[in-house]
C-alpha cells in the first residue's frame, strides 16, 4: 500500500511540474501573468484528468473478442466497435478499469486543489 501511495505521489508530482513548466512558458509567451498561467493550467489538467477518470469509470461490462491490430468487421456509428464478437469482461479487467478511473479522478482533484492555491483570484485567507 504504501509503494503504492508513493508512486501515486511521484505521478501528482510529475504531472504537476511539467504543467507548471508548459504553464509558466505560455505565459510568458503571451505576456501574462505567470501565477494565474499556471492556475489556469492546473485547472485545464485537472479537468481533462476527470474526465478521463469518467470515461475510464463509465466502460461497460463487454468488451470485443477481436485483438485492438484487427479492422473491425462492422463498425456501429462510426466508433469503430465490433458488431458481433463481444464477451463480458474479466475481473481482472474490470478491476484495472476501477483503478485507472480511480487514479485520473485522484489526479484530477489534485490538480484542481492545486490550482485554486495558485490562483491569485481566489482569497482563501
Amino acid at each position: 500500500m504504501l509503494a503504492g501511495l508513493r508512486r501515486l505521489f511521484a505521478l501528482v508530482l510529475a504531472v504537476s511540474a511539467a504543467t507548471v513548466l508548459v504553464a509558466v512558458l505560455a505565459g510568458l509567451v503571451a505576456g501574462s501573468d505567470p501565477l494565474r498561467a499556471v492556475a489556469i493550467a492546473f485547472y485545464l489538467v485537472g479537468s481533462v484528468a476527470l474526465l478521463a477518470g469518467v470515461a475510464a469509470g463509465a466502460r461497460g461490462p463487454m468488451r470485443p473478442t477481436r485483438s485492438s491490430d484487427e479492422a473491425p468487421k462492422m463498425a456501429l456509428f462510426g466508433l469503430g466497435v465490433a458488431a458481433r464478437g463481444m464477451r463480458p469482461a474479466t475481473v481482472d479487467e474490470r478491476r484495472e478499469g476501477t483503478a485507472l478511473a480511480g487514479l485520473f479522478l485522484v489526479l484530477g482533484i489534485a490538480l484542481i486543489v492545486f490550482g485554486i492555491l495558485a490562483d491569485s483570484a481566489i482569497d482563501l485567507v
